[in-house]
């Protein structure tokens, strides 16, 4: 298991360095990463299990630290139809693209004529499923990321307070390893 990373390693993580020592030799700059986490992600859509959404784009503007990937039951089975509007429960994975770190959590999506709504994980949500029917898919997901190197750190690590104060721009503002790993700002 990797370690949390220390008051220097926070200091480059929050100024969008990529942590060398934490991923191997032949990810060491920020296309090489972004094409594992592609790859990873084709991985979770191929699976058979899951209908994947993934956001490479940091929501549209400035800079998130990780790619969030939307995990469904394939075939809308976890989509349930109220009026014009679809609700959709899900598993997130934030994938790290400062350091090889994964978080996951519920998120329930909408859809509709109009657009839609889609949510973000917090310290809070970190750790769940939307119920007990989750089991065999969040197996195939942590296998997945695990497989390509990512370390999933317990809820208690991501929720650890930072050892250091600092001023960073994000819109989380947790102070937590949580908070300083997986940020994004506009």
């Amino acid at each position: 298991m990797r370690r949390l990373p220390d008051s220097d390693e926070l200091k480059d993580i929050v100024r969008n360095a990529i942590i060398g020592d934490y991923w191997p030799p032949y990810l060491q700059d920020e296309d090489e990463i972004e094409a594992h986490i592609h790859s990873t992600v084709d991985k979770l859509k191929n699976c058979g299990l899951l209908d994947v959404d993934a956001d490479f784009n940091s929501y549209g503007s400035g800079f998130a630290s990780y790619v969030h990937v939307f995990c469904t039951k394939a075939n809308r089975a976890a989509t349930k139809r109220s009026g014009e509007t679809d609700w959709i429960n899900g598993i997130t994975v934030y994938l790290g693209r400062l350091v090889p770190f994964a978080a996951f959590g519920t998120e329930e999506r909408t859809r509709h004529a109009r657009g839609g709504s889609a949510g973000f994980l917090d310290p809070s949500s970190l750790e769940t499923t939307p119920d007990d029917s989750w089991n065999t898919e969040l197996k195939t997901i942590l296998e997945t990321i695990n497989a390509a190197g990512y370390t999933v750190l317990p809820k208690s690590d991501y929720c650890r307070e930072l050892p250091i104060r600092m001023n960073w721009e994000t819109n989380f503002g947790t102070d937590t390893y949580f908070d300083a790993i997986f940020y994004w700002y506009d």
